[in-house]
């Protein structure tokens, strides 16, 4: 069995897959994924049906800030690693990532990120990837107590100059994709971006230029969806982000950690992980 490029038609599969596994994934983030990157989503089929998944989302390097500075390299994100619980242990995973980080290397990416659960960090390591730093998922009960809205908060609109300090690359692409599946608001100092999950309503991702933008973009997003459960996504190392989601109602339930593979001679763009409040997911960064 070896890897295929996955089609419209293997959705039902798809979805099918992310429920065997409890992922929180719908059909509008597959769809997402088919869209913009039909070129990097691999699938493994057994059985008449498509059991193991893999794919890479590519964000291209913004210029450089000096005349005389290098242009950055592109991003390509890897995610949506997964394989029915009935069809583990015969190597689909490694055959899929395999594939897909040769395929990302002679297309030119140099710079390739994941967030690994324990049980694929393994195998990642195994391909070069390293660790970089952890990532944790918060959860906050639909039955907390209601959060109500705070501030001026506006229909949302691009940051881009906010987005590339904090993200370092440009989701011009992914951003307005989010936002046609969900909802989004822009406040004075930063975004929030959020949208439906098949487990628990998803914020993010959030980007801030201090907390009380944040508290602000959170607030806006819980009152809109009391009742809910919800999933925030956050770097640790993020301690304002952490304070923000603990005082809100949220606690940690899942803790993955963030690898990198890097070519030799190649260096990662300067970045602001204090301002990334909520990453836009683990399949996306």
């Amino acid at each position: 069995m070896e890897p295929e490029l996955l089609q419209p038609a293997d959705l039902p599969d798809l979805l099918a897959l992310c429920r065997a596994a409890a992922w929180n994934q719908t059909e509008a983030d597959w769809q997402r994924v088919l869209t913009l990157e039909p070129e990097l989503s691999l699938g493994i089929r057994a059985e008449g049906r498509i059991v193991s998944t893999a794919v890479g989302f590519t964000y291209p390097a913004l210029n450089a800030t000096a005349a005389a500075a290098p242009l950055p390299p592109p991003l390509a994100w890897i995610g949506m690693v997964l394989t029915h619980p009935d069809h583990r242990g015969h190597g689909h995973a490694r055959r899929l990532m395999q594939r897909l980080v040769a395929d990302l290397d002679r297309r030119g990416f140099s710079l390739q990120k994941l967030d690994a659960t324990a049980m694929g960090q393994p195998l990642y390591e195994q391909l070069g990837f390293v660790a970089e730093q952890p990532i944790e998922r918060w959860k906050r009960d639909a039955s907390a107590k209601r959060v109500h809205a705070l501030g001026v908060v506006e229909p949302f609109q691009a940051m881009p100059e906010l987005d590339a300090s904090a993200f370092a690359w440009d989701r011009a692409r992914v951003l307005p994709s989010l936002l046609a599946a969900g909802d989004g608001a822009l406040t004075e100092g930063g975004f929030a971006l959020g949208r439906p999950g098949a487990v628990a309503t998803y914020f993010g991702p959030c980007v801030a230029r201090y907390p009380a933008a944040a508290k602000r973009l959170a607030s806006w997003f819980l009152a809109r969806h009391g009742g809910e459960d919800v999933f925030w996504d956050l770097l640790p190392h993020n301690q304002e982000a952490r304070a923000l989601a603990h005082s809100l109602g949220f606690r940690p339930v899942r803790q993955l950690v963030r690898m990198v593979r890097l070519s030799p001679g190649v260096a990662e763009p300067p970045r602001r992980d204090d301002l990334i409040y909520a990453i836009a997911g683990f399949e996306l960064g």
